[in-house]
């Protein structure tokens, strides 16, 4: 099935030239935020403070020489774009490396999901709201750009702030009953990453009661926060041509 022109379609096109000339252009300030991300220029550093950082390879690099820890970075960033911009940025030989340096790493990580019995009536939609109310103000809660795209189960939520003339900024929230999964975007061409895919980390918050789950949106914004003011300045930059 043909992916619609104005969705920036990650899978099928398998080089930069193969977009359009605007999706072109929002794939490379992508990659170009991953490179940053990776290197913690600021404001990246910040990640260094959230729950994300022990789920980063970041503490573990300083275990190896310098000539391994510039390669497991060279193949974080290689991921982090694939992950970030698709087909076009693939590096198989990079990617494997990453996965292979991966099974040394997490094993130490002590890095694990909370297993706690869910509380089975939990309701994670008026938390959402009240929180996203709390920190992101400026954002209005509206899903028919979820609906326009066909993307997004039932629960997700969709929420929206004006970046230029006619288009929006969208933080999407899905909660998955024991996790949130997060991301940002613009609405057109529609367009969303992971907030912790620049990082190459896993990209989900699990809870399983109604503290529990307030903590773990929390979480997930404190790595939005970072992410969220050079991906809109990115996106803008690219809007403009």
């Amino acid at each position: 099935m043909e992916v619609p022109e104005d969705i920036v379609a990650l899978i099928r096109k398998k080089s930069l030239g193969a977009h359009p000339p605007l999706h072109q252009r929002i794939l490379v300030n992508a990659s170009r935020l991953a490179e940053k991300a990776v290197a913690l220029v600021p404001p990246f550093d910040r990640v260094m403070n959230t729950t994300l950082w022990p789920r980063t390879r970041f503490p573990f690099l300083d275990d190896f020489d310098p000539e391994k820890k510039e390669d497991v970075l060279d193949c974080m960033v290689a991921t982090g774009k694939f992950r970030l911009c698709g087909e076009a940025y693939r590096d198989d030989e990079r990617i494997r490396r990453l996965m292979e340096y991966d099974e040394d790493i997490f094993s130490r990580s002590g890095f694990r999901v909370n297993r706690q019995p869910r509380v089975y009536d939990l309701k994670e939609k008026p938390i959402v709201m009240d929180i996203m109310g709390q920190r992101y103000p400026a954002f209005r809660p509206d899903n028919r750009h979820l609906k326009r795209f066909g993307v997004g189960k039932s629960g997700v939520h969709c929420f929206t702030r004006p970046m230029k003339e006619s288009n929006n900024i969208l933080i999407i929230i899905g909660p998955e009953r024991i996790f949130f999964e997060l991301l940002i975007g613009i609405q057109t061409p529609f367009y969303t990453i992971s907030p912790t895919s620049p990082w190459v980390a896993t990209g989900s918050w699990s809870y399983w009661d109604a503290q529990s789950c307030r903590q773990a949106l929390n979480d997930a914004l404190d790595v939005v926060d970072i992410i969220i003011g050079p991906f809109s300045q990115g996106m803008a930059e690219a809007l403009e041509g």
